[in-house]
């Protein structure tokens, strides 16, 4: 740790953890950042009494910090935290799917939300591709006891951001504005 600088571990209710249970990482420090430029709704939603909430969800062990993904990544289905990672990883595990063609993420849906996982597709045959989709929609139906809408996109479709990893958040707004302009409703979203 940086000297002058505290870091923990809270719950939901901005509580102190035990070693070994996961929740936000929270830093404070003479280094952190005293705001967003001209934008004080996210700066309000970052800090908290000098803390900075990553964004990042990790725990304590022997004094170390493992980091366990990002906050706003994680789909809570029926009260199930699943990681996006764990699903692209299982679609990644078939021979048709390249590793990294694969990005999971959830939309508003009533009365449980909606997990989507779009699929870099470089499968021509219609008959190949269906068959495809329901191959994905079984295993992730096996693994996790969950559907999900599996959509298979065109090559180089899916967004990254500036580091090159998958951006989910745009991903699943791209999805969302296709979804409200295909049925001409306006789509919520939690």
């Amino acid at each position: 740790m940086l000297p002058g600088h505290r870091l923990e571990i809270r719950d939901e209710a901005g509580q102190p953890l035990p070693e070994r249970r996961v929740g936000r990482v929270m830093l404070q420090g003479p280094s952190i950042m005293s705001g967003y430029f001209r934008d004080e709704e996210s700066t309000q939603a970052a800090l908290d009494d000098g803390w900075l909430d990553t964004g990042d969800l990790g725990y304590l062990s022997g004094g170390e910090l493992f980091v366990t993904g990002r906050q706003k990544d994680l789909l809570i289905v029926r009260g199930r935290n699943i990681w996006p990672q764990d699903i692209e990883y299982l679609v990644e595990s078939q021979p048709e799917i390249r590793s990294g063609d694969v990005i999971a993420f959830l939309v508003p849906a009533s009365p449980d939300p909606q997990v989507v996982v779009q699929v870099q597709c470089r499968l021509l045959d219609p008959e190949r591709r269906e068959r495809l989709v329901r191959t994905l929609v079984g295993l992730i139906s096996s693994e996790f006891s969950l559907s999900a809408l599996v959509e298979l996109v065109p090559p180089h479709s899916l967004p990254r951001t500036s580091s090159g990893k998958p951006s989910r958040a745009e991903a699943r707004k791209r999805f969302l504005a296709q979804a409200q302009s295909a049925s001409g409703l306006s789509v919520v979203c939690g």
